[in-house]
């Protein structure tokens, strides 16, 4: 169930849960102030923490393949990969600093949120479910996620190999 937050401009605890929206890879909360009608767009915490961990990962990647051969890369790459590492972080805090400015009222529960629109999202019930938990559990579910891949492929490759070789 989501929390009343505490306004930013009024400073009460007042900021409503109005309704969801289902994006790509998660939703997103609208929150409205009945008293000074602020809007606010919230990404829960642990879409937050999956989005960190898989630009970590994939910046990871890229500068490993960047930075691995004997040749030294230019300023050019260098300048790039730097942007990238900044927009990584950039998009991380701020979406981070709206919790922060917007803090949960512990002790106040807001009614079930409806859907803006009613949408056929293919993993709308696995996203949900993940956005229960919180950042830590968001930095861990893409790795975990690539143990199970690994771990699946791993089995068949032994089955295939051992059964029918």
């Amino acid at each position: 169930m989501q929390k009343i937050r505490q306004c930013t401009n009024c400073n009460k605890p007042s900021m409503m849960p109005v309704s969801r929206k289902m994006q790509i890879y998660n939703s997103v909360l609208n929150y409205e102030c009945p008293e000074c009608h602020t809007k606010l767009e919230l990404v829960p915490m642990a879409s937050i923490g999956i989005q960190f961990m898989v630009g970590l990962l994939a910046i990871g990647v890229w500068g490993a393949i960047l930075f691995s051969g004997s040749m030294m890369p230019g300023t050019i790459t260098f300048a790039i990969f730097g942007i990238a590492v900044l927009t990584l972080l950039a998009m991380t805090i701020t979406n981070i600093l709206k919790h922060r400015r917007n803090p949960v009222c512990a002790d106040l529960e807001a009614p079930l949120v409806q859907e803006v629109e009613a949408s056929a999202h293919i993993a709308k019930r696995p996203i949900l479910w993940m956005e229960k938990f919180g950042f830590l559990a968001g930095l861990i579910m893409p790795i975990l996620l690539i143990a199970v891949v690994l771990g699946i492929s791993a089995a068949i490759g032994y089955i295939n190999f051992t059964y029918f070789n």
